[in-house]
């Protein structure tokens, strides 16, 4: 009898698209859930934000993840490993920082307690998670594009 060992790394590389299904489909329910507002200061720009719509769009953008790597599996095309954990890490990476940064900025609300020092550290994690981010489609794009147009097949 073989047993079958599965390992979850070697399921996000080998099934990305499935990975990015799960997170889209957690956003949509986190959108469901949630009714909140976000409040994001970003240099002299001050921009409030329904963060269900804010969850929606970040469902959105991970559907159309998965639709790539599907498209990818579609066409026998095997994505680069080394990229597409690049960009699964730098995306799930840039997702922890901009929830602590909006851990920090819930802090100072809730708290009367002085915390004037966590308003640079907000800022900067939240510059950090979208400079992040941006790096991560770049990611992407390159392991899409790349893995695309080579004649390599599965």
């Amino acid at each position: 009898m073989k047993t079958y060992k599965i390992s979850f790394l070697k399921n996000c590389l080998e099934k990305p698209y499935l990975t990015f299904l799960a997170f889209s489909i957690s956003f949509i329910i986190l959108g469901i859930i949630n009714y909140n507002l976000i409040d994001i200061a970003f240099l002299d720009i001050y921009m409030t934000i329904s963060i269900n719509h804010w969850f929606y769009l970040c469902a959105l953008y991970f559907l159309l993840i998965a639709f790539n790597y599907y498209v990818l599996k579609w066409a026998g095309k095997k994505p680069f490993k080394w990229l597409t954990l690049l960009h699964i890490f730098s995306q799930i990476l840039s997702l922890l920082i901009l929830l602590i940064s909006h851990y920090f900025e819930n802090l100072k609300k809730v708290n009367t307690i002085n915390y004037n020092y966590l308003d640079n550290y907000t800022s900067l994690l939240f510059t950090i998670a979208i400079i992040l981010f941006l790096v991560s489609i770049f990611l992407h794009f390159t392991n899409f594009i790349t893995t695309l147009f080579l004649k390599k097949n599965l």
